[in-house]
């Protein structure tokens, strides 16, 4: 049996194209499916959905085995299995679909059509699924719906319950987390740079001027008249390099939503016991917030863990030391800040 893992956020950490090219490795191999996802792109779940239900028209079997947390779009790959395994402490969080649009009245009302329309794609795995009535369904996808262990087997969405190794204790505790690795994920997909990115496209095609639009101008003066670029000219008149400017402002948004989290990540690395920092960290993610806008709350974080041990070489012997105790040198080094600026912002904490 053949094992595959979709871990982390859908369209982020995994790729519709990565896991197809799995599948296919495969070669037709039975298969045990891992899902631990906060959810994510909708069109990269579709895909992913697809091309199980493809390999299992193939004569493929997969099974599927939810760990940890299946949450929107993650609760949708699963039922595309031959069967569904959830651990004891697992979290499922069914809602809505939603997106991010701009334009005018026109696009978002199309926008919304094509949610619905995702809608009621997703309500038809789960009344398939679950055996239970659309209004049903659709009631619980409009309240945010969150099960826990066996309340997901009794809702239909599993098929069978097995013991976990460890996780959240109550059903409290593991929404809770649940509810971070989706704030979190939600950050990735709220970033900015694209919007950034076209209206510099627009001002690089044509110079911003005071706004004036073609129905101000007199017919006879039209071909002469320059009209300022903005973002929504630029998609109108300029599709292509609008859909190119956009792709890149996505990249650009991804990587530097990674930059964000690893630095975050590294930070906890450094004191992986101290469940302070932990909670600091955990907060920073769901935020949206770097390592530097949370160096005051890791300091007293580490204060408060008590670290102990020998203090690295390097800081034993810097300028100043004796005005600190080992635990202040050892807290300005897991916050990558020399001592000076560890006393600065140790008087602020």
């Amino acid at each position: 049996m053949k094992q595959i893992n979709l871990d982390g956020v859908i369209g982020w950490d995994v790729m519709a194209a990565d896991f197809r090219a799995a599948l296919n490795e495969a070669n037709g191999d039975d298969i045990d499916l891992t899902i631990s996802s906060p959810g994510g792109s909708v069109y990269e779940g579709l895909a992913i959905y697809n091309a199980i239900r493809d390999y299992r028209r193939a004569g493929g079997k997969i099974t599927a085995r939810v760990i940890g947390l299946a949450a929107s779009m993650a609760t949708y790959i699963p039922l595309a299995a031959d069967s569904v395994t959830i651990e004891d402490n697992a979290v499922w969080m069914i809602h809505n679909p939603w997106s991010i649009a701009m334009g005018d009245q026109n696009d978002m009302r199309k926008e919304a059509e094509i949610l619905d329309g995702i809608a009621g794609l997703l309500l038809k795995a789960y009344t398939t699924k679950t055996g239970k009535d659309r209004e049903e369904l659709s009631a619980m996808m409009d309240a945010e719906t969150w099960l826990y262990g066996e309340e997901i087997k009794e809702a239909g969405f599993a098929d069978l319950i097995e013991p976990a190794g460890d996780g959240a204790e109550s059903k409290d505790d593991a929404v809770a987390m649940a509810r971070t690795e989706i704030e979190s994920m939600k950050h990735i997909f709220k970033s900015e740079p694209e919007r950034q990115q076209l209206d510099r496209a627009a001002a690089l095609i044509k110079a911003e001027k005071p706004a004036v639009s073609r129905a101000q101008i007199p017919a006879d003066k039209a071909e002469d008249t320059e009209v300022p670029m903005d973002r929504e000219l630029l998609r109108k008149e300029h599709s292509a390099v609008y859909e190119a400017v956009f792709n890149d402002g996505i990249q650009a948004g991804v990587e530097q939503e990674r930059a964000r989290q690893k630095a975050l990540d590294e930070q906890l690395e450094a004191d992986p016991g101290n469940p302070k920092l932990a909670e600091v960290i955990a907060k920073a993610k769901a935020d949206g917030k770097a390592l530097a806008d949370v160096q005051t709350q890791i300091i007293v974080a580490v204060r408060d863990g008590k670290l102990s041990g020998e203090n690295p070489p390097d800081l034993q012997t810097a300028e100043g030391l004796e005005a600190l105790t080992e635990e202040d040198i050892q807290a300005a080094k897991l916050a990558g800040m020399t001592l000076d600026e560890y006393r600065k912002y140790s008087k602020e904490a």
